[in-house]
């Protein structure tokens, strides 16, 4: 039995102040929020320099496609973080509360997602795929759920190029950590080659459940994944 984890590591990286998950909507105290992505930022923040999580979700989407059609081992893969943090700025929301945001700032931006991979629609199928992934994400969330989508569009593009299809099992456990183990039964059940999962306690769940089986589990945006008892 080979029950090995694989990891896409998502470091916030967040300057000059705390993440703030107010709304920039509200424009009573006209305060600039530093976000901790760029998701976040492209929906309600003023600047970021933070990993971007549709590049991470390719990522991973690539280390999937590695164990699946090249037999890769999980356990000796490069653990892979998001190398060229983004200098984001939202000068809409800054016209909005009146910030300005000087221009040596808006000099060295560069934005969000650099890549964006176009999604092959056909190598996805409801059922009887080549292979079956099954994806536990913790909750909605903006940057997750590009950590998700970056996933799926990278995964389809490498199982079309192999003439390979998948069929995917897209979980949410809804920010309940007791759905965790519900999902994972379910995914389980359906025997699943592989287990993408999430945020941290999705992670820890699967890690702990597909203990002593054949199942891969690759994880993302875990902050302190050696915290989390995932790695050592």
């Amino acid at each position: 039995m080979k029950k090995i984890t694989a990891l896409v590591l998502a470091l916030l990286l967040v300057v000059a102040t705390p993440l703030a998950l107010a709304s920039c909507a509200d424009k009573a105290y006209n305060i600039p929020i530093v976000c901790g992505e760029t998701g976040m930022n492209d929906a309600m923040g003023v600047a970021t320099y933070g990993v971007d999580y549709y590049s991470l979700g390719l990522k991973a989407g690539d280390m999937a496609a590695e164990i699946l059609l090249n037999g890769a081992n999980p356990a000796t893969m490069k653990v892979e973080t998001d190398p060229n943090p983004a200098l984001s700025v939202n000068e809409t929301v800054a016209a909005d509360i009146g910030f300005t945001i000087p221009q040596s700032i808006k000099d060295k931006a560069t934005g969000g997602s650099a890549k964006e991979v176009t999604r092959v629609a056909s190598a996805i199928k409801e059922e009887g795929g080549d292979f079956k992934i099954g994806i536990l994400q913790l909750v909605q969330h903006v940057a997750l759920d590009q950590a998700n989508k970056g996933f799926q569009d990278q995964l389809s593009v490498r199982m079309s190029a192999a003439g390979k299809t998948i069929t995917i099992f897209d979980e949410n456990a809804s920010g309940e950590d007791a759905n965790n183990t519900t999902i994972l039964n379910t995914l389980m059940g359906k025997n699943v080659d592989l287990i993408y999962t999430i945020a941290t306690s999705s992670s820890q769940a699967a890690a702990t459940k597909t203990a002593g089986t054949n199942i891969h589990v690759i994880f993302n945006a875990v902050t302190d994944p050696v915290g989390a008892g995932l790695v050592k």
